[in-house]
């Protein structure tokens, strides 16, 4: 059994990621492995082990979490949440680690300072060894020793890019950006049309890119082909159209901090005869500002609907992703004022 979950989804993190004024990001070393199991748990984790086949089995005994096995990452996370415990950074443990990740930030560049050294303290002190700091602020960068942060060498070069669970983040201008790999195939078939769209991850649907593909797939299902059949020549020609562009997304960024003090969130709902989305913006008062924050796309059922119908089927989507928008921040403490477009 893989045990019950007990880390907030991928969507979440990234969310109030964005929150925060300087962002820190962290790696726990090695995580599994520094798990030990209890004496009378290591029998149910037994391996059978011989050289040649001629030779009697040696049996052994993992002491240790270890991959591969359904129910490590529960035993991990559990362990990683009562590490915390009793502790001034009790709410980080619970609220801002991703499995090994860390997703967190300050107000200021003291507080930031002060959360990295007491996080890896009390992580230090249960045998979890943290690492691979990252953060907006060249100072806090600078205050870490060299063994603490990733890729030190490359940090002040304009490009430098890291993974924040799974978006590229350039800490030193503070901006997600997206990059694209699609090499166009000779024979495209459904298999890697599927292979395409996986190809841009966002969890928080920052990147509409993704939806004409979704529109291929749903179309190749329709007619029934299989997953190595080749595309028909006017969805091949759809594709085309789409990869000559998909390149555009390269040329935005995405500003990672957009919350600020006092901030509404406008959620505004849409569809069309082939599909719906809905998309939340924050506005911040005070500057007036305004930025995408989260955004969520269907393709229409196969079975036709009326527009008015799909309408619905968009307000729906929108209220959910408003529902879940507004508990992940209450968790850091934001209550925004709510507007429907």
């Amino acid at each position: 059994m893989v045990g019950p979950k007990l880390q907030d989804d991928l969507f979440d993190h990234l969310l109030r990621f964005r929150c925060y004024p300087i962002g820190i990001t962290g790696d726990i070393a090695k995580m599994y492995g520094q798990v030990a199991f209890n004496k009378e748990d290591k029998d149910f984790r037994r391996i059978f082990w011989r050289d040649v086949p001629d030779q009697p089995t040696d049996t052994y005994k993992m002491t240790r979490v270890t991959y591969g096995v359904a129910s490590s990452c529960y035993h991990s996370v559990r362990s990683l949440i009562e590490a915390g415990k009793h502790s001034c950074v009790e709410e980080t443990f619970s609220r801002d680690f991703y499995v090994d990740d860390c997703l967190t930030g300050a107000d200021d560049i003291p507080s930031a300072k002060k959360l990295i050294n007491d996080v890896r303290c009390q992580l230090a002190t249960k045998q979890f060894p943290q690492r691979k700091f990252v953060s907006s602020s060249a100072e806090v960068m600078e205050s870490l020793p060299s063994e603490l942060r990733q890729n030190e060498h490359e940090f002040s070069a304009k490009d430098y890019s890291v993974k924040a669970l799974g978006i590229k983040w350039i800490p030193t201008n503070d901006v997600f950006v997206f990059k694209v790999a699609h090499d166009l195939k000779e024979n495209m078939t459904k298999r890697s049309l599927l292979s395409d769209i996986s190809k841009i991850f966002c969890s928080s649907g920052l990147t509409p890119m993704t939806l004409p593909l979704k529109l291929i797939m749903q179309s190749s299902w329709s007619r029934g082909i299989n997953w190595d059949d080749k595309i028909p020549g006017d969805m091949m020609e759809t594709f085309l159209r789409w990869r000559t562009k998909v390149h555009n997304v390269e040329n935005f960024d995405i500003p990672r901090h957009v919350v600020e003090d006092s901030f509404e969130l406008h959620l505004f709902c849409d569809a069309s005869e082939t599909a719906y989305a809905s998309c939340i913006y924050v506005r911040n008062t005070k500057t007036k500002s305004t930025n995408l924050f989260v955004a969520k796309s269907r393709v229409a059922p196969l079975k036709p609907l009326t527009i008015p119908k799909l309408e619905l089927c968009a307000a729906v989507l929108g209220c959910k992703l408003l529902d879940h928008t507004r508990k992940a921040l209450q968790k850091i403490g934001l209550n925004p004022k709510e507007v429907f477009g």
